[in-house]
């Protein structure tokens, strides 16, 4: 595994077992949504190297066929959730390379890839990181999952959400056509677009882009 910088991040303050404990209540029914999000992004693009950006505990990996997939990097800033992805997925040692990287400043250290995915992601990371990892990884395709509410805030309700107000300070407003304009910047059209509907008037956007064959 590769470390990251080594420095305090609000992510470093919860447990896995909090951040799929929120994500898994009734009122929010998100994790079982990026499950399903997961096993289709995997299984719909020709890809023989994958790189998931936060990749948490690895909720969505029981999808990747290592048959299909030769190398498939895990990338989350914390340590502990990529140790326990990779406990989790006994199946996949061979193929999963863990790496323990902060994005917003260290994209360029990810290595090419067929298919990059990132979901929940973008908001944390911003245009910009978002936008150096792709030109860092150069993929064929990028899938997305960026959530959009109606009101409220960004975190769900549940009897778990103060934990994550330490996450407030990194969130970046996201819409889906920003990063449509922002991809077209770096030569990526867009070939899928599906609305997956949340709890609490709140809203999954699944965007998935294709690297334009004239540039």
């Amino acid at each position: 595994m590769q470390e990251g910088t080594g420095t305090s991040h609000p992510w470093l303050e919860i447990p896995l077992s909090v951040y799929e404990t929120h994500m898994s209540q009734s009122q929010v029914g998100q994790l079982s949504t990026l499950n399903a999000c997961m096993k289709d992004q995997l299984n719909t693009y020709p890809a023989k190297t994958v790189t998931v950006l936060g990749i948490a505990g690895g909720n969505g990996l029981e999808h990747a066929d290592p048959a299909k997939i030769s190398t498939l990097y895990g990338v989350d800033i914390n340590a502990s959730y990529l140790e326990q992805a990779a406990r989790r997925h006994p199946e996949l040692e061979t193929i999963l390379v863990p790496l323990c990287l902060d994005v917003t400043v260290q994209a360029k250290e990810l290595a090419r890839c067929d298919l990059l995915i990132a979901d929940l992601v973008v908001e944390y990371l911003g245009y910009a990181a978002f936008l150096e990892a792709v030109q860092a990884t150069r993929p064929t395709f990028v899938s997305v999952v960026i959530q959009m509410q109606e009101t409220g805030a960004f975190v769900s309700e549940s009897p778990l959400r103060s934990s994550f107000d330490c996450l407030e300070t990194l969130l970046h407003p996201i819409t889906a056509e920003g990063l449509g304009l922002e991809m077209a910047k770096s030569a990526y059209r867009l070939i899928h677009s599906e609305s997956i509907p949340l709890p609490n008037r709140k809203r999954f956007i699944r965007l998935d882009y294709a690297a334009r064959e004239d540039c």
